[in-house]
């Protein structure tokens, strides 16, 4: 049964290689109401499992990405060629150990020992990393890092002039934030850009939920700098940083008026080395003049 377990999760290429989490079952879960009955959340189940040999010490990591709460099963197989009911295992929560034995399950099939752990995501106190140690020393690790979907933006500063229109664009691929909000840089803080009370900007929402525009009108210099974006999802939040760069329209003169420069300084050194080399010539020719006439 648990070598059939853990075969179905581990050949799933595609959550190996996304980090998505397959929805494979339902469950229901009931959570205190604020009124005499309780309220049944039917979360999707979701398996994810590790797998490292006896000789090897190099921990394995598995990054999970998680968008809305979920019942999580967490598995680490162990192939040991020595006595396995004698082989210390241990869960922790980031650095805090894991004592509930009751979802802590552990079963022998051969010379492999599986190790699993259950429980439920419900808000950002359960995102975070859950990792499984083998051995006294805890020298055998797997660890499984849950965070939310990562936010896409443009990784180059956005380059424009005083007097333009700019799109500032973010979107998340095959997730839905709750809502948006972007920000501009003061200093070192983040101050909310405020659309209502400036007709500056204008925040654009697409069709569907996952990708939000910020458009800003009539550029100044005053304008450039950082603007983050930031998603909320059900589980924690996520934000990425770009860059505005406003330019004057004097700047692409500038390598053309500094060339300019060079040759008038050049061209002007030449006319006076011209004048002095005309002046040097005069004098030296009315001196002769002046010796042909005392001989005279």
């Amino acid at each position: 049964m648990l070598q059939s377990f853990f075969n179905q999760f581990v050949n799933d290429q595609s959550a190996r290689s996304t980090g998505q989490l397959p929805a494979c079952k339902y469950s229901a879960l009931l959570v205190p109401w604020t009124g005499n009955a309780e309220a049944v959340l039917f979360l999707p189940t979701s398996a994810i499992a590790i797998a490292f040999p006896e000789y090897s010490s190099v921990p394995v990591e598995k990054n999970i990405t998680l968008e809305r709460p979920s019942n999580i099963e967490l598995m680490c197989q162990f192939t040991i060629s020595g006595d396995l009911h004698s082989l210390n295992v241990t869960w922790k929560k980031d650095d805090e150990l894991i004592e509930n034995n009751i979802l802590n399950n552990n079963n022998t099939v051969g010379d492999i020992l599986y190790t699993q752990y259950k429980f439920t995501v419900i808000n950002s106190d359960q995102m975070g990393s859950y990792s499984c140690f083998f051995g006294e020393k805890k020298e055998h690790r797997g660890t499984f890092n849950f965070k939310v979907p990562e936010i896409q933006g443009k990784n180059k500063p956005a380059i424009t002039y005083v007097g333009d229109s700019t799109i500032l664009t973010c979107k998340c691929e095959d997730c839905f934030p709750l809502h948006w909000t972007w920000y501009s840089s003061n200093g070192s803080a983040q101050v909310p850009v405020n659309i209502q009370m400036n007709d500056k900007f204008h925040v654009i929402n697409g069709t569907y939920a996952n990708e939000t525009k910020l458009k800003i009108m009539q550029l100044s210099e005053e304008d450039r700098g950082f603007y983050w974006c930031h998603a909320v999802f059900q589980l924690g939040e996520s934000e990425i940083l770009t860059e505005l760069v406003v330019l004057s329209y004097l700047v692409p003169l500038k390598p053309f008026l500094a060339i300019v420069a060079e040759v008038i300084v050049l061209v002007t050194i030449i006319l006076l080395c011209e004048i002095y080399t005309q002046k040097k010539r005069h004098l030296s020719d009315g001196g002769k003049e002046f010796e042909q006439i005392e001989q005279l």
